[in-house]
């Protein structure tokens, strides 16, 4: 047994170092990391059209941006319950709504978070926090790295569960297509290598990687950052609160109130969260402060519906299934877009009457010449490619590393959220808050 242990450990660590070899190598095909971002291509009105925000901006707590997953919306993910919660303490925020429910290229949905940055950083004449579930947890930091200007703008990036390595168990294929997004998500995509390359995280900003033991959706590995000159906590909910019914990815995002007081921590305080500075007694609340009694089960309901519905066949969401993941756009390579195509992709002209330019259509339609570029990787397990250039910090994780595990979960989610509302709602009932 032991020499099974021993073998299988120097195996591990042999491939490991392969890869990390590998991950060298690659690194050098992408766009250098101090390189000016291009123009946006998402037409300025559009931009402006998804963004709101809340609040007095000259308050003294941090002002935060709220990001979407993938398949809701910003309203069905947060309204409920983050935003009651900085409503009554008296924190600004603002919102973005990516389109298609941010199903559709996530590349597109980055320069919303980019727009939003600048916006919300101009608004409060500070640095903001940014904070996201899942695919928005994740998305943020394709705007750090791709545009550096925004870097000076965040305080805080935090990430409740999110997909900084991929999903689990989309299995996107030609013969079974899905949204565009879900093919960026699975592990080893060309999206996935080019948001990692060259470093995780970015000098002057506070990591905070919140995530589950159990999470159906995106194992830990998938969620934790480890490379890059960023101060980071990788943090899980079962090492605040062991056995908490709260695991499911969904749950995590939403209700949850160890994440939630690990958010705040994470605001309130310098650095990233601190585990430590948690008060245990928060194992004992029902659910985040915040939360709507009267309408936080319709709002499960109706996320889960939301993402059960982009696997049905016509795609009710209305986003559309893509056969193969999007092309990188060319300001993600090393050698960047040429002259003739504009820095983003574009034709070059400048399409927008007041002469910025944010409003060509780029990129869209421009494939950089990937030959030189990792191939996206497949299957349904999680390989996560310990990635070069970047300064090891030796990144604090706060908890127990799951197990890969592979094959669907759409029915899986379905099943566990199914069961938490039932918990939930039985929890309600038990303690007077629901109206019997």
């Amino acid at each position: 047994m032991i020499r099974r242990v021993t073998l299988f450990l120097f195996v591990l660590v042999t491939a490991l170092a392969a890869a990390a070899t590998l991950a060298v190598a690659a690194d050098e095909d992408y766009a250098p990391l101090d390189r000016q971002g291009p123009p946006l291509s998402v037409p300025v009105d559009q931009l402006a059209a998804a963004y709101r925000c809340h609040g007095d901006f000259s308050s003294p707590l941090l002002p935060v941006l709220f990001v979407p997953g993938t398949s809701v919306t910003v309203d069905e993910s947060f309204s409920w319950n983050y935003a009651n919660a900085f409503d009554a303490e008296g924190r600004p925020y603002c919102t973005i709504q990516p389109p298609q429910r941010t199903q559709a290229d996530i590349q597109v949905a980055g320069e919303y978070v980019v727009h939003a940055i600048r916006e919300t950083f101009a608004q409060a004449g500070r640095p903001i926090a940014v904070l996201g579930h899942s695919q928005g947890g994740m998305s943020p930091r394709w705007a750090l790295r791709f545009w550096p200007d925004t870097r000076a703008m965040v305080e805080d990036q935090i990430g409740m569960a999110p997909s900084n390595h991929g999903t689990f168990g989309d299995g996107c294929t030609a013969e079974e297509p899905c949204v565009e997004a879900l093919w960026q998500q699975s592990p080893g995509s060309a999206f996935l290598q080019a948001l990692n390359s060259r470093s995780e995280t970015m000098s002057g900003i506070d990591y905070t990687v919140i995530y589950s033991e159990s999470d159906d959706r995106v194992p830990n590995e998938s969620s934790i950052l480890t490379t890059g000159d960023g101060d980071i906590a990788n943090v899980s909910i079962q090492s605040i609160c062991p056995g908490t019914p709260w695991g499911n990815h969904l749950l995590v995002g939403t209700i949850d109130p160890a994440a939630y007081a690990l958010v705040h921590d994470a605001l309130e305080h310098d650095g990233p969260a601190d585990p430590a500075r948690i008060d245990p007694a928060v194992c004992t609340q029902l659910v985040m402060p915040g939360v709507t009694v009267d309408l936080e089960l319709a709002n499960l309901v109706q996320l889960l519906l939301a993402q059960g519905l982009q696997q049905v066949p016509g795609n009710p969401t209305a986003a559309p299934f893509a056969a193969a993941e999007p092309p990188l756009k060319c300001y993600v390579t090393a050698a960047g877009c040429s002259a003739t195509s504009g820095s983003d992709g574009s034709d070059g002209v400048d399409d927008d009457a007041d002469g910025t330019g944010d409003d060509a259509e780029a990129g869209d339609d421009v494939a950089p010449d990937q030959g030189d570029l990792p191939a996206p990787g497949g299957g349904d397990g999680i390989e996560v490619t310990p990635q070069a250039g970047g300064t090891d910090r030796s990144a604090t994780t706060v908890g127990e590393d799951a197990l890969p595990r592979t094959g669907s979960t759409t029915s899986f989610d379905a099943v566990l959220v199914g069961l938490a509302i039932v918990v939930l709602g039985a929890k309600l009932w038990s303690a007077g808050r629901l109206t019997r």
